[in-house]
């Protein structure tokens, strides 16, 4: 088709949605985490009020041309600019002082509906062109949930351990080092924002306690405290890429493992994918910490569980993704 003509406006469009939801997926901003709501408004809000303004423009695109589909101009459109003006409205509404979690629970909503308005506004324009073009913000999400996850699962292995020593001073000590180890891992900031907030605020109250006389009362509602953000955090799971990911993953190795030797090592493509499922259930991090020397015979116990991951349906599949016992 004719990049100048009507067909290459819509094609056009859809390629500068795509930058757009990459810009939309990629941001992860760090000031959040500062107990100073005034330095976390400085990065996040001029960041959000720049998004909405190039999401208006481009929505005004569609809307003013005959080019787009009717659904796309009468529908879409009008949907997505009523969601910009209630992001604008809330950004408004924000005090001056407004504490942090506001201000993240309004960044997490921008980040959330932009994302929402222009993956349905990209599949609309593609299946109107009748192309098939890549959606790389996917794999970018996947990416950044599984490095997620990943970094949860070692603070989870933490905490557990933790909670096995009965002094409280030493339990809540080894808990601070799994604060202290997630909080500097390589792909911290691929966590979502609401975690992280959550997860340095426990991490400053326990280390306030650690410094302090260490009242024991004080020191059980850290403890509870953190507990909600592990129960809280293993909902990763139910996020619709791992979901994709880790049935598809479970799938290749349940076909792959029968037909190998139990003595040998997994194979490198396939030690590959398994390293993934990392914090996917309980008993499979165990042998995923072990590393790349895990045979074929550690991995056969768990192919009934692997196989059962592949066929159960939806709502069952669901209730299987957060199988961590409590502590």
């Amino acid at each position: 088709m004719d990049a100048t003509g009507t067909d290459g406006e819509v094609i056009d469009t859809v390629k500068l949605i795509e930058g757009l939801m990459l810009q939309i997926t990629r941001w992860r901003p760090t000031a959040v985490e500062d107990e100073q709501p005034h330095a976390a408004r400085a990065v996040a809000l001029p960041w959000a009020s720049r998004l909405i303004a190039r999401s208006r423009s481009t929505l005004e695109r569609v809307e003013r041309s005959s080019s787009f589909p009717k659904v796309a101009r009468t529908e879409l459109v009008p949907m997505g600019l009523c969601e910009l003006a209630e992001l604008e409205r809330k950004l408004d509404q924000l005090e001056p002082h407004a504490p942090t979690w506001r201000l993240v629970d309004v960044c997490a909503r921008t980040q959330g509906r932009l994302s929402r308005i222009f993956g349905v506004m990209h599949r609309v324009l593609c299946d109107y062109e009748q192309v098939e073009r890549a959606r790389p913000w996917d794999e970018l999400e996947q990416t950044q949930a599984l490095q997620s996850r990943r970094i949860l699962a070692a603070l989870w292995s933490g905490v557990r351990q933790a909670g096995d020593i009965h002094d409280p001073t030493t339990r809540l000590r080894r808990a601070a080092m799994a604060l202290s180890e997630a909080v500097s891992a390589r792909y911290y900031r691929d966590l979502r924002i609401g975690d992280r907030v959550l997860l340095q605020e426990i991490q400053r109250e326990l280390l306030r306690w650690l410094d302090s006389e260490r009242d024991a009362r004080d020191g059980e509602h850290i403890w509870q405290d953190l507990m909600g953000f592990v129960e809280l955090t293993r909902g990763i799971n139910r996020r619709q890429e791992l979901i994709d990911h880790d049935r598809k993953t479970a799938r290749v190795l349940a076909h792959a493992l029968p037909d190998l030797s139990p003595e040998q090592q997994l194979p490198e493509e396939l030690w590959s994918r398994a390293r993934t499922l990392r914090g996917w259930h309980q008993d499979v991090d165990p042998i995923v910490r072990c590393g790349r020397a895990t045979t074929v015979a550690q991995w056969s116990p768990l192919l009934p569980l692997l196989q059962q991951h592949c066929g159960v349906s939806e709502p069952m599949r669901r209730a299987e993704t957060s199988q961590y016992a409590a502590f």
